[in-house]
């Protein structure tokens, strides 16, 4: 059931993607397409394109774990949704709904990002994921805070460590991304493999089918 969602989710994804694109392309050729529906087509399909590939990412944590992966796919199912109806509003929507939509949505792709590492990594590089996620928790409540309340990151000093830790959280998470492919290719390696013919593999069903009998009967 899951694999038959996410083969559908990536066609459509892949839809969201390369319908913006050939939309785009037809800019580069004299058509106005930064006004009105077509703008509004384009944001929305973009952000369901990003929305896409998180939610295909959440679903590969299905198995690992049910409830995070469902609170995922609905945190961004909501995101999505708010911001296409600031798009389709014409951006006429109140502040503090445009700001709880920002929030939301970054807060969101964050948490997915964090979890789908974390699940991946499990407890290997746990200090490093630990200075990771902390780093990036700092980063969003500064935004959050920037947003909401007043623009602490124009304040000088500030302004230099913000922008400082965003550069190493980039290159932390893409650290720990590379680690965790890494982790599962050599989990993978290490899991071993026989190789038999399928006239090898019913004759040992049928064997063990005979076992069965045998001890069956001996009960």
């Amino acid at each position: 059931m899951i694999e038959k969602i996410k083969k559908i989710l990536t066609i459509c994804t892949i839809c969201f993607i390369a319908i913006p694109i050939l939309i785009l392309i037809c800019a580069i050729f004299g058509l106005d397409v930064f006004t009105g529906t077509t703008l509004y087509i384009i944001l929305s399909l973009a952000t369901l394109a990003i929305s896409g590939v998180f939610c295909i990412n959440a679903l590969n944590m299905y198995n690992k774990n049910k409830t995070i992966s469902i609170i995922s796919i609905s945190l961004l199912l909501i995101s999505s949704l708010l911001a296409i109806i600031i798009y389709w509003s014409n951006f006429t929507t109140t502040l503090a709904f445009n700001n709880f939509t920002i929030i939301l949505a970054m807060t969101t792709i964050l948490f997915c990002i964090i979890i789908s590492l974390h699940l991946r990594l499990g407890k290997q590089l746990l200090p490093l994921q630990i200075t990771t996620y902390v780093i990036v928790i700092i980063i969003d409540v500064l935004i959050t805070i920037n947003i909401c309340f007043f623009e602490i990151i124009a304040i000088n000093g500030i302004n230099q460590i913000f922008w400082t830790m965003c550069l190493v959280a980039l290159a932390l998470l893409c650290t720990t991304a590379i680690l965790s492919k890494k982790s599962i290719s050599t989990d993978s390696t290490n899991t071993k493999y026989i190789k038999i013919t399928v006239e090898e593999y019913n004759a040992l069903k049928s064997k063990i089918s005979e076992l069965e009998k045998k001890l069956n009967k001996d009960k």
